[in-house]
């Protein structure tokens, strides 16, 4: 029994490998082109003070860690 177990989750994982090379191969010919207005906003963004090196960013930490332990807490409803 154990045997065919094995057999046949090998034959999923070919699949599996199979279908993620395919997708690899289709991600490759996808070329993604970003307009002047996009550029331009995160040009924007950028130049922000809050995003210059040096600038505080202590709040990052306590956002993470407020998501961090608000998700810990959640409970599964269904």
């Amino acid at each position: 029994m154990a045997g065919e177990y094995n057999r046949r989750m090998d034959s999923e994982l070919e699949a599996v490998f199979r279908m993620l090379d395919d997708a690899v191969e289709r991600a490759k010919s996808i070329r993604v082109e970003l307009d002047a207005p996009f550029l331009r906003g995160i040009a924007i963004i950028e130049a922000l003070p809050d995003n210059q090196s040096g600038a505080d960013k202590t709040w990052v930490h306590r956002l993470v860690r407020q998501s961090d332990e608000h998700f810990a807490s959640a409970v599964r409803k269904r």
